[in-house]
């Protein structure tokens, strides 16, 4: 394929937005049900979802969707797994083969593009939630490091940093180019609370075939349903890659 449109989005485990806990129940099928028509209009060829909080759940996110994929539960916190639906795309490996059990996850999957392949990462780092904003800062730059070994091109998820951090004075240092800055979009929040914790990171040797970037708006996630103001405290972020972009 020329072209590859990934879309990654924290879908706050189908609970809905506010919720209040860390702890999460079974999805709520009429929120899966909205989030499913909202994700698919795009027509993603790729999407990395987080806070996938079992494998049932996967199962369920994968059936609605109509879309096979890979799951990896979250290695010190089970509830944050997450999870790579696509019909084209295989497995490389994922974080319950490292030696440093990460907090939550980290997934990559290669995928055809162009005459070759692009091998994509959905991550998702410490919170300091449960450890502290010091601790939390060392252990995302220690778990992306593990991450940048398995050498992928496109690093997409929720990074629970800030623009200006340690995660991405590694990127920069890592060849990679944050795609929203790239496109002019760097002051486009990707969370309700206004922050830019979630972010797709291109490698410097593919940004010559990055041709959009985009983030769905807040508005767009309202919804009237029981108890819930918005389908998740996170928005979708896209990007649009094209393998026949690369010498213009």
């Amino acid at each position: 394929m020329s072209t590859l449109r990934l879309v990654s989005h924290n879908v706050f485990w189908g609970q809905g937005a506010p919720f209040d806990t860390d702890q999460p129940g079974p999805v709520r099928s009429d929120i899966v049900n909205q989030l499913t028509e909202l994700l698919l209009e795009s027509n993603p060829d790729v999407l990395c979802l987080q806070e996938v909080q079992s494998a049932s759940t996967f199962s369920s996110w994968s059936a609605t969707m109509e879309a096979p994929g890979v799951y990896c539960p979250g290695l010190e916190l089970v509830q944050y797994g997450g999870a790579i639906l696509s019909k084209l795309s295989s497995a490389v490996t994922d974080a319950t083969s490292a030696v440093a059990r990460p907090q939550r996850m980290w997934q990559l999957v290669e995928f055809p593009f162009g005459a070759s392949s692009v091998r994509i990462a959905n991550v998702h780092l410490p919170s300091a939630r449960q450890v502290g904003q010091a601790q939390a800062a060392k252990d995302r730059v220690s778990e992306l490091t593990i991450i940048l070994s398995h050498r992928p091109s496109v690093v997409v998820g929720d990074f629970n940093e800030q623009p200006g951090g340690g995660v991405d004075e590694l990127m920069g240092s890592a060849g990679f180019l944050d795609a929203a800055v790239v496109t002019g979009s760097g002051d486009l929040p990707t969370s309700l609370g206004g922050g830019r914790g979630d972010r797709v990171w291109v490698h410097e040797s593919l940004v010559g075939s990055l041709i959009e970037y985009g983030v769905l708006g807040k508005s767009e996630l309202a919804t009237d349903l029981d108890m819930t103001d918005y389908l998740s405290d996170h928005l979708p972020l896209w990007i649009v890659l094209d393998s026949d972009a690369m010498g213009g």
